[in-house]
Parts: C-alpha cells; structure tokens; sequence
C-alpha cells in the first residue's frame, strides 16, 4: 500500500527470441528445400503453436515427395542471454513405392487404357528415371480426376468414380492403389439448340460448333473449342462479361443427349483502361506495344488473346495463364459499360553469365563462355559476347538487336564475329578457315495476320575476310589449298547484300510448342559491293511445332538451299553445302555427305590424288522429332528424331543423285533417339542416330554429343 492508494506492480517474463535454426537428418532432401516451407524467422519471437504447425509443414513436404513414413520432430534449447535454438529433427526413413495398380469396376475400357492417364506407375526400371513410381498423395488425387476426365471425354456421362483404396505392404517399403469405377453407358448427341441473347441465328451459331449430331459426348472439347469459341464470338463484338451456359436433357433409354446453349451477352462495353502489374524492370513500352487493343475501343475476346499470347512470345515473363501464357483480369470501369484491363506479369531472369566446359564426339573438349542480356534495361533489346573454344573451332562474336529503333517498327541488329575452324578431323583433305567480320540487319514488320503470324521483311548487309590455309598432312603434302578454294591465293573477301522475309507464330520464342516459323532469305555477293567471292544464295527454312498430350512437343523442320556463281571456277568451295552431324542429318558423320572432288598433292615429292568432300550448290534437309519429359523438374527430355537429306552437285538436281542412284528419292535417310537436358551451362545433347541409307565407310550407330 502507499499512502492515498494501493500499486500493482506487472512482473513480466518476455519470451526469449530464436537465436538459430537447425535442421538434422534431412538426407534426402536438401536444406534449402525445407527451409522453403518453414515460416519461423531468425531473431523472431518464439511461438510454440507456430513451431508445432511447421513439424506439420516439413512432414508434408516429405510425404509430398514420397517419404510418407518421415518422422518430424522439434527441439528447443534452454535459453541463452534470452534466446534459444530451434532444432527440427527428421527421421526421413525409406521412400514408398507403387508396386500394383488396380482398377475395379471398369467393364468396358481396359486397365492397360487407363494406366497411360494416370501420373503414377508401378514401380520399374524406368519409373527410377522419371519418379512416378513414388507415392504421392497429391498425384493419386489428381489421377482420380485424369481418370474421370478420360470416362468424360468419351462419352461416360454417368460415371463416378470412388475413393481410391491404399494399403501399405507389411514391410512399409511398398503400396497398392486400387480405383473403383462405375462406368455406365456411352452417350451421343442429339439435339444441339441455342436460347438467350442471339446475336446470330440457330443455323449460322451451329456451323460455329465443332461438334455435331451423332458425336460422342466430349466435355473437354464441348468447353475448350464450342463454348468458349462461341463466348470468343460475343466478346469480339464487345460483350466482355457474355456468358454461355450448356443445359442438357438425358436420355439413359436411348443413350442420347440434347443440349442448349443459353447465352447471356450481358452489356456492350468500351475499355476504359488498360493497366500493367508486375513488370518492375520491364518499361510499359515494351509491353504495350504488343497488345492489341486500344483505350477506347470496344472490348475484343480475340484480340485481347493475341495480346496474352505476343507478351508470352517476349520470353521476358513467366507463364501464368495455361492457354494463352499472360493471364489477363477484368473489372468494371467507372460505368457498367466501361471496362478495365490489367495484365498480369511476372518477370523472369533474361540476364545470363554462362561459363563451362564438356566433351563433343566431333570437337573434343569444349570451353564455352557468354554474358548475355535478353531485355536490356527493361527495353527489350538484346545484347550478348559469346566465345566458344574447342578441339576444332574457336568462335567469338559479339552481338546487339534492337526490335523497335526508337520506338519505331524497324528492327536494328549488328554484329561483329572472328570465326576459325579446322577441318583436319573430317577429311582426308586437311585445312582451317577463319571468317572475321561482321553485318548490319534492318528489319520491318510488313504485315500482322492474327493466326498467322508476323510477316517482317529484313535487309542485311555482310562482309567478311575469308583465309584457307593448308594444315597438318595436308600442309606436309604440298597440297595447293588456297587457289583451289578461292581462286585467290590470299585472304578473300565476301561483299553481300541479304533480302529476307519471315513469318513467325511460334507461342514462345525460347522454348516453343506451337506455331511455325517461316524464312526466305536471298544474298547476292557481286564486285559492285566489292566482293571478290560471287555468288547468289536462295534459302528457305521452316519450323512447324506441335503440342502432344503429357507436354510431349512435335516438331518438322525442312531446309532448302541453292547456290549459283558467275564465275568460272564456279561457287567457292567455303560457302557450299556439306550436310551430316547432329545439326543436320544425324547417323552420318559431320560434313561427310556431299560431293567429292581430287586435290592435287606432292607427298614426298610425288604426285597424287586426295579425295575431298567438295559440298554441293543445292541442299534439303527433313527432320521430324518428338520431344517429351523425363525429369520435368531439371528439364531433362528424351526425343525420337527421323531424318533426311542430301547434299547435291552442279549438275544434280534436288533429289538426284547420280553418285548414289540407289538412294531413295536421292536422300539420305536415319532415325534415332537422344537425351537432352537444359542445364545451366546450355542445352546437352546426347544422340545416337542409325543411318537407314549407310554407306561403306558409316557407323551401324553413330553417337553425338553437343553443348548448344
């Protein structure tokens, strides 16, 4: 008590901070991966509830990637000065692996059909590979839903499917799954109808479906290509907030189905504004002028598509809409007939310092550096140095684009290169050539086609100093390299002038799984640049891509080149054709498929004869691939590739050949399989190609190595 009243006095004991966090026994996964899913802070107050809920977290990530027996526990340290450490302990113990699959109920589909839908397999050799072997919860309930959209995209409209059953084996190292299905009939449809808001009649809204009458029930294409074809067709026209509903009716007698498409249009509605999130380096600029729509205009479904997918295009952003790459999110402006547009972006690392080394089977060991930077101060140009040393070449160039000079539709490219190669390791013939020089490019955008693509036109301006020296026993022979090349003893130079178009419409310029890219090129050496080398080069290159199912990509690419010169001694051998190798004809060994010629040679003072493969003036190259995932998470991919071409003479025409009459349509031919991995020193490649067409002198297998 104290005079005039009474003190209370609040004895506090404040909870100590943590001082650490320690992780033990974690083997199998490492510490940073589990640090991901752990919300306590260093120096943070310490919460017991808080550390409880992250022994719950950790336990979950191991059960995630299929340690569903891991043990997680925490331990506190008494505390010092006021803090404490914070000590989880993990007892990982053995993977679980899937060692049966079983499916109950399923009268009318096979198992063997069913298990290429689902995630999970059954414990193999190649489930070692690829991962899917190992239990997890998260993949079994999504194969119950890959399960049922299969039943669903075949006419299954009344199946259902139960819960899947898990039992875990007596030793606890294995686990059997078993699916119960109950299938019902197939069922088709009948009648297809429309009601609502028509801005169309009956018969024209039905030749905008894709299905019909008769068909079988599909519900991934019923919503991915009729309705949202047909709620495209309404926003086009402004009616951004359209709405289509499928009503249907059941026949369970007949096995049939009718369905009407209600459409509610909703208000005709002007975009008020457009906005950008999430582009913190990236100037709006460089967003901006790929989209499509304008403030003030009618809202268009289409072109707001074209918009998502051109951004995509930039590689600059992550993607973050399924379909169209942007997601893209609306609200409502400031009346109901206003609209607001905000693209969602997240940006990805466009800046690379890439240093490495490795082996190829036809360049011995390999040294490889470059700085690159693909959105330069958030502007979108491109700036890269690159060099590349190896057993054969070393290559240093260094180049600059600029797709918008100042901010116009021209696009600006330079470049500066010293490249040297030695040709000592592919014939009989052995000699080095060294490139050094550079090009100007000025592009334009000629026309925009909304499935097509862009049409940009380019021209090219390119001089080079060409040397050709004689080396090894080619040197020791006597062989007269220079003039036999050239004509021109000394260095030569090539004066040229390149007019190209391109079509491109691939959804990612980095790694692309859709669209096509077209090119045709036209270079013209001539004395009039001052060009001592004489040639006219036609060149036309196109990629197709196209999108399997399991994120399997198809892939066509088709080559065509010719070459004329004026001269006398015709095309300087340095610019023909020589195919072979894993950039062009696997199977066949690098530079060896084209034409021959006899260099004279002085060996010991003699006079002979050395065979050279010469190159042609015409080409055609053909390869079709599938590439598809392995190791999704580290971007290892396997491919099946299917090969053709062939390397053609002065007096041949494309697919003659009259050294080889037997070749089929004067084409060489190979199949093949590979690994390929995206690492961070570049892309691997690992192929093994087998010539269908061989010669005496070709591999049964060829094996080929690459860093890109």
């Amino acid at each position: 008590a104290v005079k005039g009243g009474v003190a209370i006095t609040f004895l506090v004991k404040e909870k100590p901070s943590i001082r650490e966090i320690r992780f033990v026994g974690n083997k199998e996964l490492g510490e940073t991966d589990v640090k991901g899913v752990v919300d306590l802070k260093k120096f943070g107050i310490l919460d017991l509830a808080k550390v409880k809920k992250n022994v719950e977290k950790i336990k979950n990530l191991y059960i995630e990637k299929g340690f569903y027996l891991a043990e997680v526990r925490s331990e506190i340290s008494k505390p010092v000065k006021a803090s404490v450490i914070v000590t989880f302990r993990i007892s990982e113990n053995a993977k679980i692996r899937i060692r049966q699959i079983n499916f109950v109920g399923n009268k009318r589909v096979p198992s063997s059909v069913l298990r290429q839908y689902v995630q999970t397999s059954e414990h193999d050799l190649l489930s070692l590979l690829t991962g899917r072997s190992t239990y997890q919860e998260a993949l079994i309930t999504r194969d119950q839903m890959l399960l049922q959209a299969y039943y669903f995209n075949n006419g299954y409209v009344r199946v259902k499917l139960g819960k899947p059953k898990v039992y875990l084996d007596r030793t606890k190292k294995a686990m059997y799954i078993t699916y119960f299905i109950t299938e019902g009939k197939q069922y088709r449809y009948k009648v297809l109808d429309f009601a609502g808001d028509l801005l169309w009649s009956s018969t024209r809204m039905k030749r905008m479906l894709t299905i019909r009458s008769g068909q079988l029930f599909n519900r991934e294409k019923l919503y991915k290509q009729n309705i949202l074809r047909l709620k495209t067709r309404y926003e086009d026209r402004g009616y951004a907030y359209a709405n289509v509903i499928p009503r249907t009716k059941i026949n369970d007698k007949k096995q049939t189905l009718d369905m009407t498409f209600y459409i509610q249009k909703g208000p005709r509605v002007r975009i008020e504004r457009i906005e950008l999130s999430g582009n913190s380096s990236t100037q709006d600029k460089v967003v901006r002028r790929e989209i499509r729509v304008n403030e003030g205009d009618y809202y268009n479904g289409s072109r707001i598509i074209l918009s998502q997918r051109r951004i995509f295009a930039l590689g600059f952003f992550e993607k973050n809409h399924p379909l169209y790459g942007i997601k893209v999110l609306k609200k409502r402006g400031s009346a109901a007939n206003r609209i607001i547009l905000t693209f969602i972006l997240k940006e990805k690392s466009t800046g690379t310092f890439q240093i490495g080394a490795g082996l190829s089977t036809f360049e011995s060991i390999i040294f490889n550096a470059q700085i690159a930077k693909n959105n330069l101060f958030g502007r979108g140009q491109s700036i890269s140095l690159s060099a590349q040393i190896s057993g054969i070449r070393s290559n240093f160039q260094l180049r600059f684009t600029e797709p918008h000079l100042f901010d116009s539709n021209v696009m600006f490219d330079m470049s500066v290169f010293n490249f040297q190669r030695d040709f000592g390791n592919f014939f009989a013939v052995t000699f080095s050539q060294t490139n050094t020089g550079g090009s100007l490019t000025l592009g334009y955008r000629l026309a925009e086609f909304r499935y097509l693509g862009d049409l940009v036109g380019s021209l090219t301006y390119r001089f080079e100093q060409v040397q050709v020296r004689a080396t090894g026993s080619s040197l020791q022979s006597g062989i007269r390299i220079k003039g036999f090349f050239s004509g021109a003893d000394g260095p030569t130079r090539t004066s040229s002038i390149r007019l190209g178009l391109r079509l491109d419409a691939r959804n990612n310029r980095i790694f692309p799984t859709r669209g096509h890219l077209l090119s045709f090129t036209a270079e013209h050496a001539d004395r009039v640049f001052g060009s001592q080398n004489l040639f006219t080069r036609l060149s036309s290159s196109n990629r197709f891509y196209f999108a399997l199912p399991l994120n399997a990509v198809l892939r066509f690419n088709l080559t065509l080149g010719w070459i004329m010169s004026p001269s006398p001694r015709g095309v300087p051998s340095f610019e023909r054709y020589r195919l072979g190798g894993i950039n062009s004809i696997r199977g066949y060994r690098v530079f060896s498929v084209g034409p021959t010629r006899k260099i004279p040679s002085t060996a010991d003072g003699a006079y002979s004869l050395e065979d050279f493969n010469w190159g042609g003036t015409k080409q055609l190259v053909f390869n079709t691939e599938v590439e598809f995932p392995i190791i999704p998470r580290v971007r290892i991919n396997g491919v099946l590739f299917f090969d053709a071409g062939n390397s053609y003479d002065d007096n041949e025409f494309i697919f003659q050949d009259k050294r080889n009459p037997g070749l089929p349509l004067g084409l060489y031919l190979s199949v093949g399989f590979g690994v390929r991995w995206f690492s961070p020193i570049g892309p691997l490649r690992f192929e093994w190609g087998i010539p269908l067409t061989p010669r005496p002198q070709d591999d049964t297998i060829l094996f080929e190595f690459s860093i890109g």
